[in-house]
């Protein structure tokens, strides 16, 4: 009764305006074939019914379209949820192949780091002390010098760092491969010689009899895997101090990697290997891991500057290079901790002594004080902000007693630097030159025990002179030594001119 009294309703109204049902759908029908309309649907017969927001029909609208027209309609709702749901399956299937795939490469390099390492550790019965995840841990940082077709070998660098995950800080200190130490079963060694003798295991027990610093992880790189490293994170951007020229530590077929000018570098694999492994210094490893430390700062400030998701990336890249009883998991993390902390919270020191050839022969009570702010959280001493030493000191000048020597090609370098010494009240002794053939491209202070005299003498010459401790490496008589270096500008200097004959 309803559907006629509607159709009834709206032929009515048809009938009122002059045109019947029949009627209008033949004119319509009329005007698809005049348009070119041959395949028009017959879901185009029902186009102007009209629905309000609450899904009700209008008034004066079908109330059901006739059977065809339902049927066309639920073929295409049917159709739109068939694609919809071939389009949902495809998704899911995408993003669980995905999380497969990564699964699968995650499997993967862990699989790489226990073959490469898990079974070896097993083998060595390393047996290392455990920490919570947040809480510090020491790690052993050790570079090979593993050369091509060499079965043993030492150790070229090693480094003791403790990353502390809560401060967002590194305490590292360079160990000096030449210090002498207790090797347990071997004696009076050089400490590289550990890790020949007994590899990881020996070298672990070694540096925690020399320093009393529980190992919890460690981590060594031969050459190959130092330059993938470096190369793997886009270089490294570092400040050089001198310049460099020293063929034996570059490992390239032609060489190409030996010199590097002084100043702001970003250093590749190649280059970046050489400045962390050139001992072309008087004072040869001191130098040297010097070097060391400031590369390593370079590297956490680059660290810094990468994105969350480059770490893993990199990380990865460098996985079959490593080799350490970490999993990837700690990998990872440690990634995070060095970038989270970045060179500013990073401090720095070496292991002190003194050389008395062959070996360097620890500073038992320097060596102490070092070690127990290390264990405690201690920023080193100067580490943390700069001290103006020489404003400190309570040494007169007529109480420091100088030997200049020139280690240029100018002649009569070191006879002006002692004029203006002299004029400062400082007690000039020998002037000569160097007795090594080396050109200085600083000008550098050598002190025997008496930092603040460096300081005192390094206050009258020109800015940002180098100064070292001696510690057996030169010979002179005096308490300083100034050597002059090819950077001499006697203009710098905080003094008159200086005529000498």
């Amino acid at each position: 009764m309803g559907r006629h009294s509607a159709n009834n309703s709206r032929l009515n109204g048809d009938a009122r305006r002059g045109v019947n049902q029949p009627t209008r759908r033949r004119h319509r029908e009329n005007e698809n074939t005049m348009r070119g309309r041959h395949d028009a649907s017959p879901l185009d017969d029902i186009r102007d019914l009209k629905y309000d927001s609450a899904g009700a029909r209008r008034a004066g609208s079908l109330e059901r379209a006739p059977e065809r027209l339902q049927g066309e309609l639920k073929r295409r709702r049917h159709r739109g949820r068939r694609i919809a749901g071939i389009v949902g399956i495809v998704i899911a299937a995408i993003v669980v192949i995905a999380a497969a795939g990564g699964a699968a490469y995650y499997y993967h390099l862990q699989k790489m780091v226990n073959t490469k390492v898990g079974d070896k550790k097993e083998k060595l019965s390393l047996n290392l002390a455990q920490v919570g995840e947040m809480e510090p841990y020491n790690l052993l940082i050790m570079g090979y010098d593993k050369r091509k077709g060499d079965t043993q070998y030492r150790t070229d660098t090693m480094l003791l760092a403790r990353i502390d995950p809560k401060q967002k800080k590194v305490w590292l200190i360079s160990l000096p491969r030449d210090y002498k130490v207790t090797i347990p079963g071997y004696g009076s060694r050089k400490l590289n010689a550990a890790y020949s003798f007994g590899q990881e295991k020996l070298a672990i027990a070694t540096i925690e009899n020399l320093t009393g610093q529980k190992i919890n992880h460690y981590m060594g790189v031969d050459f190959k895997g130092f330059k993938a490293i470096i190369n793997a994170m886009g270089g490294i951007e570092v400040d050089v101090p001198a310049k460099i020229n020293d063929p034996k530590a570059d490992y390239t077929a032609d060489k190409h990697a030996s010199k590097i000018d002084a100043g702001l570098q970003t250093l590749d694999g190649e280059h970046a290997l050489v400045f962390v492994r050139t001992r072309h210094f008087v004072d040869a490893d001191f130098s040297r891991m010097k070097n060391q430390q400031l590369f390593f700062k370079a590297l956490a400030n680059k660290a810094t500057k990468m994105s969350a998701t480059q770490l893993p990336a990199v990380v990865t890249s460098i996985v079959p290079y490593l080799s350490t009883d970490m999993s990837l998991m700690d990998l990872l993390r440690t990634a995070r901790d060095l970038k989270d902390a970045g060179a500013d919270s990073m401090y720095t020191t070496t292991l002190p002594g003194k050389w008395v050839s062959p070996f360097i022969v620890p500073d038992e009570e320097k060596k102490a004080e070092i070690l127990k702010k290390f264990s405690e959280g201690v920023p080193f001493e100067g580490s943390a902000e700069k001290k103006d030493e020489a404003s400190k000191t309570t040494l007169k000048p007529s109480e420091v007693d100088v030997t200049v020597r020139n280690g240029t090609t100018k002649v009569g370098v070191a006879k002006q630097a002692a004029s203006v010494l002299k004029t400062r009240g400082f007690n000039v002794g020998e002037v000569g030159n160097t007795d090594q053939q080396n050109v200085y491209d600083k000008t550098m202070i050598i002190y025997k025990t008496k930092k603040d005299a460096a300081n005192l003498v390094a206050k009258y010459l020109q800015p940002n002179v180098k100064i070292v401790q001696s510690r057996g490496m030169y010979s002179f008589k005096t308490e300083t030594m100034v050597i002059i270096g090819k950077d001499w500008d006697i203009e710098s200097l905080p003094v008159t001119n200086v005529k000498t004959n």
